[in-house]
């Protein structure tokens, strides 16, 4: 970046941070992993309305296949199951 003489620090500062990638919405939900609560899922610090093809439970860790709004379509996470 180039810096002028005088250049303000809010202004600076302003550009170094649009260069900085998105840490929320819905695309940065995709392939995360959540927990069932009700009726909804508790994804990052957040609940969302939940769908999907699978009976679920309160509990359950699911993971968001698609968001459509204010909606995420999940699936159930499949634990790898551990040889004892």
């Amino acid at each position: 970046m180039v810096k002028f003489k005088g250049t303000p620090q809010w202004l600076r500062k302003f550009f170094k941070d649009r260069k900085r990638r998105s840490v929320c919405g819905e695309t940065r939900m995709l392939e995360k992993v959540g927990e069932v609560r009700y009726w909804q899922v508790f994804f990052n610090g957040e609940l969302w309305r939940a769908v999907s093809e699978f009976f679920l439970s309160a509990g359950d860790r699911v993971v968001a296949q698609k968001v459509d709004r204010f909606r995420v379509t999940v699936i159930p996470l499949q634990e790898p199951h551990l040889a004892w």
